[in-house]
């Protein structure tokens, strides 16, 4: 937002042709407004989906990295149209197809406004000029409404969904069973706590197994399936204190993923407040609406 008003405010001051007459002005701002539309669930589903280190780490080189990689198909092409005039037509056409990233969108819809007259106030200009099909300027504010709202469509179902089970084959279909404790007191007695009802928090049989890539040393092996939660069940009631205490690798946190939706369990069911969650489920949010629960 702040670089949009300064633009704008150095467009106006200096009379740029990106806020000239015939409506030029109105075209910019929708650029503008349109770009930050699209490409603000572009950067989230990249983190969501592909960022998997240090926030902080990738903050100091991803966003230069990802300006570069997209400003270098836009610049190739202006350098194609001016050394290839033969090819205007085939360039139009793959600068059309490249207007679904919304940054190539943003220059294109800026260097189509320019391209249109060199003059501030053009007395010959209209407003069917500027938002003519043949100037491309509501070309691009198209495709990036449309493609923002895809964008934001996926990005919704992609932070209110849960991730799928692990896939498992038939000789694996034991391995997300909760392995038998009843021989243990205190295990029964936990368990029968989380049946009593669903206030509170309750988890019930989770079971949650990861496929993991096997060590180099180790390639001629398949991938590896690990037990991370082999049937864990507790249940904590209003106004109590519960610690979950354990060594590294005995489920902790996996379990609180599993509560929170970040995980889907294999086997078994989460109660939060009156509101059940069973694997099947595809998102958490009626686990947390009534806001009596929250991790």
């Amino acid at each position: 937002v702040p670089f949009f008003l300064l633009l704008l405010i150095l467009g106006l001051a200096l009379k740029s042709v990106l806020f000239g007459n015939a409506g030029r002005w109105l075209a910019s701002i929708l650029v503008m407004f349109l770009f930050a539309f699209s490409n603000t669930p572009m950067g989230c589903m990249i983190a969501k989906r592909f960022v998997k280190a240090n926030f902080r780490d990738v903050a100091n080189w991803f966003p230069g990295v990802y300006m570069t990689f997209v400003a270098l198909p836009y610049l190739a092409l202006n350098i194609a149209y001016q050394t290839v005039p033969g090819a205007q037509n085939t360039l139009l056409i793959i600068s059309d197809v490249l207007c679904i990233l919304p940054p190539f969108a943003f220059q294109r819809g800026f260097g189509s406004i320019i391209a249109i007259s060199p003059e501030y106030s053009d007395a010959d200009l209209s407003w069917g000029d500027v938002w003519s099909w043949e100037s491309r300027v509501l070309y691009t504010l198209l495709v990036m409404f449309v493609i923002g709202s895809i964008e934001w469509i996926y990005l919704y179902r992609l932070t209110t969904s849960r991730p799928a089970k692990t896939r498992l084959n038939k000789d694996e279909q034991d391995d997300a069973k909760p392995i038998d404790e009843s021989d243990k007191a205190d295990v029964t007695e936990e368990r029968e706590r989380s049946l009593v009802d669903d206030t509170g928090i309750n988890a019930r049989d989770l079971v949650k197994l990861f496929r993991i890539k096997p060590q180099r040393s180790e390639k001629d092996k398949g991938d590896i399936l690990k037990r991370a939660v082999k049937g864990v069940s507790f249940g904590v009631k209003k106004n109590e204190i519960y610690v979950v205490v354990g060594p590294n690798g005995s489920g902790k946190t996996t379990s609180m993923k599993v509560l929170a939706g970040e995980y889907t369990a294999e086997h078994g069911t989460v109660a939060l407040e009156n509101a059940t969650l069973v694997p099947e489920d595809r998102g958490v949010d009626h686990l947390f609406s009534n806001g009596q629960v929250s991790y």
